[in-house]
């Protein structure tokens, strides 16, 4: 379920590649920032915020497997020192939380404002932002790495995803 959609090089070319996760990156920008959002992704927005408020009143706000998802990361050793990350779809930010303890300068973005609340209030001074995976505000060549784990099967456009994915590496 993971996918590797690309990674800048150092000379600032995309590299392409298949396998087990998919990487991206970005620069610091304020936490929580929320943007404006076209009336369908708004929708789109309305219903992951339901979602994601029953599942953090029932205490099931953790999806996905953080364990399994930096064991990867781990044994890829795709993640260097300097890397500006960006994860998209990430949910209450435990990946984000994860890699900014170890040092990384990492960003995650979730179309949910619910669980980008809940997850600075979980994990304190990390960067999350409310975006939605079709359109990121960030300038082209931000980032060295770009994640996303369980996302592909939530964007309604998935070509627009990656377009987006590739300018910002």
């Amino acid at each position: 379920r993971h996918r590797i959609l690309g990674r800048r090089d150092p000379a600032g070319r995309n590299e392409g590649g298949a396998g087990r996760g998919w990487l991206q990156r970005r620069r610091a920008v304020p936490a929580a920032r929320t943007l404006r959002l076209p009336r369908g992704d708004l929708r789109q927005q309305q219903r992951y915020d339901q979602g994601w408020h029953g599942a953090i009143e029932q205490g099931r706000a953790h999806r996905g497997n953080l364990q399994t998802n930096t064991e990867f990361l781990d044994r890829t050793g795709l993640l260097k020192p300097t890397d500006k990350i960006l994860e998209i779809g990430c949910g209450a930010g435990g990946i984000v939380a994860e890699l900014t303890q170890r040092g990384h300068d990492i960003i995650g973005t979730d179309l949910s404002h619910e669980i980008i609340a809940y997850g600075l209030k979980l994990h304190g001074n990390i960067r999350l932002e409310v975006q939605a995976a079709e359109e990121l505000s960030y300038t082209d060549g931000t980032f060295d790495m770009v994640l996303s784990f369980d996302l592909f099967e939530h964007i309604p456009q998935i070509d627009r995803h990656i377009e987006q994915v590739r300018r910002v590496l």
